[in-house]
């Protein structure tokens, strides 16, 4: 269950630092890079998270 919760947070993760990559070549605004930056951060969490709970099996 823990696996799953994970697994779709890093994915909802990956999808928004695509949005925000799209929106900041398409508009170069800095706020578009700051939102990258946040969601690559939270996508790295993630990533620790997933491969802590695919350990623990």
């Amino acid at each position: 269950m823990l696996t799953q919760v994970v697994r779709w947070t890093l994915l909802l993760c990956v999808a928004s630092t695509l949005l925000n990559i799209l929106l900041y070549l398409g508009t170069g605004n800095r706020g578009d890079l700051t939102n990258l930056l946040g969601d690559a951060g939270l996508a790295i969490l993630a990533l620790f998270g997933f491969w802590f709970t695919k350990r623990r099996r």
